[in-house]
């Protein structure tokens, strides 16, 4: 279990940073905002 749950925490974070690079992107895409795509490009900085 202490091996495991790292990894399991590593999984829920990327699952936020995916969720909240989706949601930059729906607003880039409705609102068309740079301040929206800046924030995305932000996210996918971090996620790599």
């Amino acid at each position: 279990m202490k091996v495991s749950r790292p990894i399991v925490i590593q999984g829920v974070i990327q699952s936020i940073i995916v969720l909240l690079t989706l949601s930059g992107f729906a607003l880039m895409v409705v609102e068309g905002q740079q301040a929206a795509s800046l924030a995305l490009f932000v996210l996918a900085a971090l996620a790599i």
